[in-house]
């Protein structure tokens, strides 16, 4: 899971959904990519909200990942998607996909995190944190029951 980068300000007449990256989330973007790749965690799936600023995080690590940005599968419950709205997105996943990468908002984000495992919780996912939880599961559609523990969390910046 990620929450999309650092995002400007709206300008005047400019709508929340069209927002985009600062030059420092672009950086970010690349960094927390890196971190996937370092971790070898790539997933065989992106999905990511449609809206201007999560589409450049979800395109940024494509093109870190060496992932076929024509891949990748928007889907609009992930723009300011509740946690059950996410999971829905999740449910109907491809079950050939492994792994799978969600790109959203918050709070939404953080609140799916923060329901994975009771020896996980955050404040809050800062933007373009990453986290990874193990699924143990064979069908993404039995997600809601499956054991699930987060692995990884990490953030732009973050020392290791």
């Amino acid at each position: 899971m990620m929450r999309h980068a650092k995002t400007k300000e709206a300008e005047p007449g400019q709508t929340d959904y069209e927002r985009m990256l600062t030059i420092r989330g672009l950086r970010n973007t690349t960094e927390m990519a890196e971190k996937l790749q370092g971790e070898k965690l790539i997933p065989d799936l992106i999905i990511a909200s449609p809206a201007r600023r999560t589409r450049q995080t979800a395109e940024g690590i494509a093109e870190v990942l060496g992932y076929d940005k024509d891949k990748i599968k928007w889907a609009k419950k992930l723009y300011n998607g509740t946690p059950t709205e996410l999971e829905e997105v999740i449910y109907e996943s491809d079950d050939a996909a492994y792994t799978i990468m969600i790109i959203a908002h918050n709070p939404g984000i953080t609140d799916l995190l923060n329901g994975l495992s009771p020896a996980f919780e955050i404040d809050n996912m800062q933007t373009g944190a990453i986290a990874a939880a193990n699924v143990d599961a064979d069908k993404w559609s039995a997600f809601a029951t499956a054991n699930k523990q987060v692995f990884l969390y990490a953030y732009p910046n973050k020392e290791s």
